[in-house]
């Protein structure tokens, strides 16, 4: 299940939390796309794009254009494969990759 994101994110990134117990994450209210906390494990030599996993160890690729303050270990909120803004830790415990 996704974490809660804090209602500062919800706000600022026109985010809808989920309606029912039967929708386990959370989703953009304009596009319906999921959001995802991410850990950045690796970044591109041009610093555009970076490797991320899920807390289930599942890999993507995310572009960091609009955060260019994120660095290795870097927790992500990423929608739509974009990476919206960093958190130096996850939001809870059970976030933790493997």
């Amino acid at each position: 299940m996704t974490p809660p994101l804090p209602p500062a994110v919800v706000r600022e990134c026109n985010i809808q939390p989920p309606t029912s117990n039967l929708i386990e994450t959370t989703h953009c209210i304009t596009c319906g796309d999921s959001t995802d906390l991410l850990r950045l494990d690796r970044i591109s030599d041009d610093a555009s794009l970076g490797l991320c996993s899920d807390r289930a160890g599942h890999k993507s690729e995310v572009m960091l254009a609009l955060v260019p303050d994120a660095r290795v270990g870097t927790w992500l909120v990423v929608h739509a494969g974009v990476a919206l803004l960093t958190s130096a830790e996850p939001m809870h415990a059970e976030d933790v990759p493997g």
